[in-house]
């Protein structure tokens, strides 16, 4: 009997001696393995070149988030400062009103319909000064109740 092997043998037999062609197992190897070093090299600069195309893009938008986060402090900080103002401003006016309103009181009296009565009277001759300062008379006017 001849001595007969399986392809896979054959060719376990052709990879660890000499391949059919002739070719060196070793001669095999080297050029498999600058080829695949070579397929290697050219993903591994093109992924290189994505990836640093993804990293500059990625530092635009982080700072141009960065920059919108810093518009966005700095415009809360001035709402802020403006909202102190106005309330600071609110609670003074709300002050000079009960002074105003605990004078009228000490002058009128305690009667509320009376002190009504003359609140409307003051109003009424806040507006007429108002209209003569207006007209440029009450400087006039002013000169006369002095005398």
């Amino acid at each position: 009997m001849e001595n007969q092997m399986s392809i896979s043998d054959l060719q376990r037999n052709q990879i660890n001696g000499q391949l059919s062609i002739g070719v060196p197992r070793e001669s095999v190897e080297k050029f498999m393995k600058d080829d695949a070093e070579n397929i290697v090299g050219r993903e591994f600069n093109k992924n290189t070149a994505n990836l640093k195309a993804a990293l500059t893009a990625f530092d635009a938008a982080s700072e141009t988030l960065f920059e919108a986060s810093d518009r966005m402090h700095a415009q809360a900080d001035s709402l802020n400062s403006r909202a102190k103002a106005s309330v600071a401003r609110a609670k003074d006016m709300a002050a000079q009103m009960t002074d105003a309103m605990n004078r009228i009181t000490k002058m009128l009296g305690g009667d509320f319909e009376q002190r009504l009565v003359q609140l409307e009277r003051l109003a009424d001759a806040m507006e007429r000064l108002s209209e003569l300062q207006a007209k440029g008379q009450l400087a006039g006017v002013i000169s006369a109740l002095q005398k």
